[in-house]
């Protein structure tokens, strides 16, 4: 979601007061596999500064084994 920002959000991540520049507000759910399927186990909300960031989202199924470590 895109909104405007609070005045909390405003002064940590150091926008200007008149609400100019929006923030993008993340909300992700952590699930985790049970008997009766998945069960959401915990929620981050991310309040992210419109004017400074990039969203690349990937979707989809998760592996079943976590990808090999990519080293520089």
């Amino acid at each position: 979601m895109i909104r405007t920002p609070d005045q909390d959000e405003s002064t940590f991540v150091k926008l200007p007061d008149d609400g100019r520049i929006p923030v993008i507000s993340l909300m992700r759910t952590g699930y985790q596999a049970s008997d009766a399927g998945p069960t959401p186990f915990r929620v981050v909300i991310t309040v992210l500064p419109a004017d400074r960031n990039q969203l690349v989202i990937n979707s989809g199924e998760v592996p079943s084994t976590p990808a090999a470590a990519v080293r520089p």
